[in-house]
């Protein structure tokens, strides 16, 4: 009889086990997580809704619920979001869903409806496509606010000062459902990327996982791409969390400085900001990083708050960006240029351009060029310049090219 010390091959799955035991127990915190955003969102105003390709409803919150007529989301789930609209909506908004689908961009729609008492209503609607993880398109997000009473307020509005009132009130309206919505995921989107720090686990589990594997064979037969798809999903989960978490704090910041006026300048580094803003912004991809092109060779000093300007780079990137896949062609180019009065800061796209009949109009307040706009980030861009006693200008040529220019007064030190 020949015998064997399996002393270390025990603990070695004994500590297999463990690790496998706390990754199940972070699985379950992440479902209960999952769980608890779902019920905010069942919670928040609007109708919130999940579809597949076929426009089957897979989720939505209780909103719009009621405005189906129905009391459980059993009845909803499974058929389609046009069983439940007028005949005469329905081509409309299954024409919506399928430009979504087909072309995997979000865009905002305005689509009318019915309301909770099954009034005629008229509803704005951001639909994004929905991908699973290899990038393929499994249906849409649909997030629709009722509007009737704003359109019929905006139809009787004819003088400028009622039109700035009725803006004052939107960006007030706008400003405190951002900082509840905000509020209410942050919480959930922190514990979220907490318990993605699990994927530090997973080399020394396939490491120990490896040796158990060799001395029993009998263990269950785990490949190196489940392990992988672990770590692809956590990375993932990481990269939407940060993206969700900057998107807040853009969207806070622009409402903040359309308040702030010019208290809180400090003195700071024009090249530090790029800088910044070009790290911390969230690119996509790798190859979308490198469409933007600065060097540091020059430097200024400017008056103003470093996270407004990173805010106003963060605008015209993500505009930039827009326009570019919009065009299929082009890139980003800044620079800096110091004059007697103003030193410059130049952001130039060679994308999509600017039609000369819309030009004039882009910083306005709730105007937008892009299918996936609020319009409140030029408007942003606009205000935080002039609040560090600056200015922003644009000039464009459709088809060719967009190019912003910041004027910022020369510091006296």
């Amino acid at each position: 009889m020949v015998g064997h010390d399996i002393t270390k091959l025990q603990n070695i799955i004994k500590e297999q086990k463990r690790q496998i035991e706390q990754l199940r127990a972070n699985q379950k915190t992440l479902h209960d997580q999952a769980s608890r955003l779902e019920n905010i969102i069942s919670l928040l105003p609007g109708n919130i809704y999940w579809l597949d390709k076929d426009s089957k409803c897979l989720g939505c919150n209780n909103q719009l619920l009621h405005v189906s007529g129905l009391k459980n989301k059993k009845d909803l789930i499974g058929k389609t979001t046009y069983e439940f609209i007028p005949d005469e909506f329905v081509q409309t908004i299954k024409t919506n869903n399928d430009e979504i689908i087909k072309t995997g961009r979000s865009a905002v729609f305005e689509e009318n409806g019915v309301d909770v008492n099954h009034n005629p209503a008229t509803y704005i609607t951001r639909k994004e496509p929905l991908k699973d993880e290899k990038g393929n398109i499994i249906g849409l997000l649909g997030v629709s606010l009722d509007i009737t009473e704003r359109k019929k307020l905006e139809q009787k509005l004819q003088t400028a000062k009622i039109q700035e009132k009725l803006q004052e009130e939107h960006i007030k309206a706008m400003k405190t459902l951002s900082a509840a919505i905000a509020h209410e995921l942050r919480t959930p989107l922190r514990t979220i990327n907490n318990n993605t720090n699990v994927k530090k686990y997973i080399p020394h589990l396939i490491k120990d996982y490896e040796i158990a594997k060799k001395t029993d064979p009998s263990l269950v037969d785990y490949g190196k791409d489940e392990f992988a798809t672990i770590q692809e999903a956590l990375d993932d989960i990481s990269h939407e969390v940060n993206y969700a978490n900057n998107f807040i704090d853009m969207l806070l910041v622009s409402f903040q400085e359309l308040e702030a006026g010019t208290t809180g300048n400090t003195v700071c580094s024009i090249n530090d900001c790029i800088s910044s803003a070009l790290e911390r912004y969230p690119f996509s991809t790798s190859a979308e990083r490198e469409l933007v092109h600065w060097e540091p060779t020059e430097n200024f000093e400017l008056l103003g708050r470093p996270l407004s300007v990173i805010h106003i780079l963060f605008n015209l990137i993500k505009n930039a960006l827009y326009f570019i896949a919009k065009a299929g062609k082009g890139d980003i180019k800044i620079w800096l240029e110091k004059s007697t009065k103003y030193n410059k800061l130049h952001f130039k796209d060679t994308g999509y351009g600017i039609a000369s009949d819309i030009l004039p109009g882009i910083f306005d307040q709730f105007s937008t060029t892009t299918t996936d706009g609020t319009g409140i980030g030029l408007t942003f861009c606009k205000v935080a310049m002039q609040n560090m006693h600056g200015s922003i200008s644009c000039n464009s040529k459709e088809g060719e090219y967009t190019e912003f220019v910041l004027r910022f007064p020369k510091h006296k030190k």
